[in-house]
């Protein structure tokens, strides 16, 4: 095993002494074409992709979760790290909740996107709009795809759309009134005249559409066993990335404080109504303690020394009235009783007196 491993080896030297670089150098540069080709192809698949790619953009923000301790579990240092998880995890599915986000899209009253071709793709212009569509009926806009916009001058424009898989286009004036079924609509010229030949492609969000855009590009990233939450959105208008995350954080802490008001407002009634149960089962029980009382001729504790008060002085009274006549009595029984008391006399001879 020990020899069969050492003919390796020498193999292995023998063939490493036999290359010869500068011969494989001169190899590569006899076909210098094949090296230049590669690097052209290369080049124009990355310039392809640059061109038919838009670029995408990202913007985050931090959010901090306040953690308050009760007084028991700072006496004790606990540090409850499932309680703290599972309160981000309630939190983050309130950011990205339905309410939060669609409240967010109607805070931006982004309800046309307007595009200009920017080479082989749509470039969104967002916050920018080069003319006002005041919309009076859009009970259907979903059935359209995008509108064509070509200024024909001063007063006219020229509009192509698509329905039905069925391309259209007509030549209104400003301020008319553009009727399609289920879609009704007007072209306003802000301020300054629209030069002719200007083109803009724009289209009628759906509410649908934009939550689902702004959901799937909405990620979080949190450290672990952390209150700090990173928020990211990626879309191809950095622009509109800013705003909506913006009016995502501020639905949110307007949504987190009417949530803490509601559950003050349900805390403060729900001890209201408690304190008023307990006033009128207070109240009840008194009157119906006192009812017993009539009914059962019972007095209450300060009744009862009143009256016992009054009794012991009515006591009191009598038998000092008894000790006075006991006095009294005594008195006259003594009177009686004494021998030496005189004898009444009338002068009569042989006849006794009558004592």
């Amino acid at each position: 095993m020990h020899s069969t491993s050492q003919h390796h080896q020498e193999i292995y030297s023998r063939l490493q002494k036999r290359i010869n670089y500068i011969s494989v150098a001169k190899v590569i540069l006899s076909r210098w074409y094949w090296t230049l080709f590669a690097m052209i192809v290369g080049f124009f698949v990355a310039y392809a992709y640059l061109a038919y790619t838009p670029p995408l953009y990202a913007t985050g923000a931090l959010l901090k979760f306040e953690e308050k301790k009760s007084e028991i579990s700072e006496l004790i240092n606990v540090r409850n790290i499932y309680d703290r998880t599972n309160k981000v995890e309630s939190e983050k599915s309130v950011i990205k909740s339905r309410t939060v986000i669609q409240k967010a899209i109607q805070s931006l009253d982004y309800k046309v996107s307007f595009y200009s071709s920017n080479g082989f793709y749509l470039t969104e212009r967002y916050p920018y709009k080069p003319f006002k569509i005041r919309i009076t009926d859009h009970s259907k806009i979903y059935g359209y795809e995008n509108f064509e916009f070509n200024a024909l001058g001063d007063s006219d424009y020229q509009l192509y759309y698509t329905y039905q898989n069925k391309r259209f286009g007509r030549v209104y004036k400003y301020k008319q009134d553009v009727s399609l079924p289920g879609l009704k609509f007007s072209i306003i010229p802000l301020g300054k005249k629209i030069k002719s030949g200007t083109s803009y492609v724009f289209r009628f969000n759906d509410q649908a559409e934009l939550f689902d855009r702004i959901y799937k590009s909405l990620k979080f990233d949190e450290t672990q066993n952390s209150s700090l939450v990173y928020l990211k959105i990626t879309d191809n208008n950095p622009v509109f990335a800013t705003d909506i995350l913006n009016a995502i954080l501020k639905e949110y802490l307007d949504f987190d404080r009417m949530q803490r008001s509601v559950t003050a407002y349900q805390t403060a009634s729900f001890i209201s109504s408690l304190l008023r149960t307990m006033a009128d089962t207070v109240k009840n029980s008194g009157l119906a303690m006192q009812q017993f009382k009539q009914n059962n001729q019972s007095l209450s504790i300060p009744d009862n020394l009143n009256f016992l008060t009054k009794r012991l002085t009515d006591l009191e009274t009598e038998k000092h009235m008894l000790e006075i006549e006991h006095i009294l009595i005594s008195s006259i029984q003594k009177a009686l009783n004494n021998k030496s008391s005189d004898q009444l006399t009338y002068n009569q001879p042989g006849i006794t007196d009558i004592v």
